[in-house]
């Protein structure tokens, strides 16, 4: 049975590059297609909230870069509880900088 497909395209930080290739090569996934269609067979399988990340990218742009920032300047000794740390170092920058929550319904960058 043949499946269906639906062709989409995506712009990412050029900072997580780099970081995508590696773990294309560490997972021994091939191509770009092949990784992210297996981080979305992996979410829609596992179901869990990304609590942490979800609510990251509704935040304005300039603090969803500094939680990439954080993440690039992390990634060469990611701990194995990568989440519980990303977690607090996000409440820590928001402390530094607070500001108003951004709207579900806007698009990172658009609730400045």
């Amino acid at each position: 049975m043949a499946l269906k497909s639906k062709r989409i395209t995506v712009t990412i930080p050029g900072e997580f590059v780099e970081l995508l290739e590696q773990r294309k090569r560490e997972e021994h996934i091939s191509t770009d297609s092949k990784f992210l269609l297996s981080l979305l067979m992996f979410d829609l399988s596992t179901r869990c909230p990304h609590s942490i990340t979800g609510q990251v990218v509704n935040e304005p742009e300039n603090f969803f870069y500094k939680v990439v920032a954080e993440i690039v300047r992390e990634f060469p000794t990611a701990r194995k509880n990568i989440s519980s740390w990303l977690k607090h170092r996000i409440e820590e920058m928001r402390a530094q900088n607070p500001h108003p929550p951004a709207k579900a319904d806007e698009p990172a960058g658009k609730a400045e």
